[in-house]
């Protein structure tokens, strides 16, 4: 596991003022019989199809796990199958799955009936513009120390944590694709949110569902917060916001 993180702490950070463009690739299948498959099913499959690019389940090549921000991202949205991609890992995502017929789960066969595939430049990091997105899944925003400090504290000290997290997060992003940005960056939950509660591996817990304003370009689908790879916490520009395409 150290030698998990060290490979990650090696890689020099480069800082990021402005917004650039990253190769962003995402991938949508529908399966036969229109099976609805959750994020979390959908990695665990690549990571035993695809043993040869551990990168695409965040491993090292001896198989131990990378700590940091995924930059491959698995979901279930509308009944299809969504895998989403940033940077270098677009372009071996690309590779592996455009010619792929079949996945397996839980022992069985299932097809692949219908595929698309989109690659694009996608603006990322600071901007001079205030972006307002919402969470199309809930954001597992509290660990299991912040979720005391939530449940014990008023409405106004729950916002005041959530924006602490949610620019944490956006921290995180960033830092996870190789880049280093201000701890001033603006972001704050915008106006009232809701609380959704999901069981992921068996442990029910608490999801936030909220929008929320960043001065911040988000890639489309992306997701944030804990277990993002396996589809938590995707988000999308608010109507009218477009895609954040460069």
């Amino acid at each position: 596991m150290l030698s998990a993180i060290r490979e990650v702490e090696q890689k020099k950070l480069e800082e990021l003022k402005d917004t650039i463009k990253i190769r962003h690739g995402i991938l949508t299948y529908r399966f036969e019989g229109n099976r609805n498959i959750s994020g979390q099913s959908l990695r665990a499959a690549v990571a035993r199809l695809c043993p040869q690019y551990p990168q695409l389940a965040q491993r090292t090549s001896s198989g131990e796990l990378i700590y940091r921000h995924p930059h491959v991202q698995y979901k279930s949205m509308d009944g299809m199958g969504v895998i989403t991609a940033l940077g270098e890992e677009t372009g071996t995502l690309i590779e592996v799955f455009a010619t792929l017929p079949e996945i397996f789960i839980g022992g069985n066969r299932i097809r692949i009936v219908e595929k698309k595939i989109e690659i694009q430049d996608a603006l990322f990091g600071p901007s001079n513009e205030e972006c307002e997105y919402v969470f199309t899944s809930p954001w597992f925003a509290l660990n299991q120390e912040n979720e005391k400090i939530y449940s014990m504290s008023d409405e106004e000290a729950r916002r005041g944590l959530l924006n602490r997290i949610l620019k944490a997060n956006l921290l995180s992003m960033a830092k996870g694709v190789g880049y280093f940005i201000s701890p001033q960056i603006s972001a704050t939950v915008n106006g009232q949110w809701s609380e959704a509660h999901s069981l992921f591996k068996g442990v029910r817990m608490r999801g936030i569902r909220c929008r929320f304003k960043a001065r911040f370009r988000i890639p489309f689908l992306w997701g944030i917060g804990k277990s993002s790879s396996s589809g938590w916490g995707t988000t999308v520009p608010v109507a009218g916001g477009g895609r954040n395409v460069a």
